[in-house]
């Protein structure tokens, strides 16, 4: 029996989502750049002031470090009879289920994540976070199925 507890997207936004959106801040921080000592600077003199540089910079960090924060930890997690397999798609590690401690969800921002803590130390620390297969709800929270099933797996191990 092998069960995902991390959703299909999770290599989605650990990889491609900041991959793209750093791309996409690079592009846009020169495009300003470029159009504020180009000629059009004169027409947009209002708009591209010498402050709004630096500004937008420091916008663009601020930005690309909280994506990072976000999907740096992502894993993928899959629930066997024995334990949990974790990956964070570079390196695979075993967890017995029985140095599992507790499953919580951080859950006030999309994507849904939720966090693994385990009572020993493990190659990735004492904790890993995931997000759960989606779970399709109009308006309402409600918990990931997959993530009571580890959590009833936990408890009758």
């Amino acid at each position: 029996m092998e069960l995902a507890i991390s959703s299909r997207w999770t290599p989605i936004c650990k990889y491609v989502i900041p991959a793209a959106l750093g791309a996409l801040i690079v592009y846009g921080d020169h495009a300003v750049w470029i159009a504020h000592h180009s000629a059009i600077r004169n027409t947009l003199k209002g708009i591209l002031s010498v402050e709004a540089w630096p500004l937008l910079v420091a916008l663009s960090v601020a930005v690309m470090a909280l994506v990072l924060w976000v999907a740096i930890p992502l894993k993928r997690v899959v629930l066997t009879s024995a334990g949990l397999r974790v990956s964070n798609y570079l390196m695979e590690i075993f967890v017995p289920l029985s140095e599992v401690s507790v499953v919580d969800h951080l859950g006030w921002s999309p994507p849904r994540r939720a966090t693994i803590r385990f009572r020993i130390r493990t190659g990735f620390g004492h904790s890993v976070t995931v997000i759960p297969p989606l779970q399709m709800t109009f308006g309402s929270r409600v918990e990931s199925e997959v993530l009571e099933k580890l959590r009833r797996a936990i408890l009758f191990h």
